[in-house]
């Protein structure tokens, strides 16, 4: 189940980077994402942008442990932890939710 599980994450990933640009074309604001059913609230900053397709936002944290795709019509995201793959006992969590650009101060 396990195997097939970092599979299907590898497969996804792979697929999302194909059509992602190395160098994104234009900048992009921080995001402050909000979970589902949850006042946790974090926020993605553009330095932390790995490319872009048309449709979607990757964004990675922790070196890569955790990857987030964001929808740029919606701005809904799936983020994806997987502390699974170091030496910590924690499972993979996915987790969604709503983005919106953050505000400036």
């Amino acid at each position: 189940m396990l195997r097939s599980h970092r599979l299907f994450v590898i497969i996804c990933c792979a697929s999302l980077l194909a059509g992602c640009t190395l160098l994104p074309p234009q900048p992009t604001p921080t995001l402050r994402c909000q979970l589902d059913g949850s006042d946790d609230i974090f926020l993605f900053y553009p330095s932390m942008k790995m490319g872009e397709s048309d449709h979607y936002l990757l964004y990675q944290q922790l070196k890569g442990l955790v990857v987030a795709v964001v929808d740029k019509r919606s701005l809904r995201f799936n983020r994806l932890t997987s502390l699974n793959l170091t030496s910590s006992p924690y499972p993979a969590t996915l987790l969604s939710g709503q983005c919106r650009p953050q505000a400036d101060p």
